[in-house]
């Protein structure tokens, strides 16, 4: 969806990224739901704490890796790209 949005314009179709990006997050959002209940079922009555453990670690580093593409889509944005210069450029550097 990022990279259809970088390709639309200038102008660029912003609702329909904006629609792609919703679609997205309530997929992830439902993968979630069914991740953090299988934590708790083996946290709970399946009595393993060490696999519920891993579980949420990959959930961190899942929620880490998710943050660091919007940040690198972020950077490669056009309204940015074209102003590599800037003082938004440089913090989210």
């Amino acid at each position: 969806g990022h990279l259809q949005y970088q390709r639309s314009g200038p102008p660029y179709d912003f609702p329909s990224y904006r629609s792609t990006v919703h679609e997205v997050t309530q997929a992830f959002a439902a993968a979630s739901r069914e991740v953090l209940a299988v934590e708790a079922e083996l946290a709970g009555p399946r009595g393993q704490p060490l696999l519920a453990s891993h579980v949420r670690s990959l959930q961190q580093l899942e929620q880490t890796r998710l943050a660091t593409v919007a940040l690198l889509q972020l950077m490669g944005a056009p309204e940015l790209s074209e102003q590599e210069n800037t003082l938004e450029m440089r913090q989210l550097k």
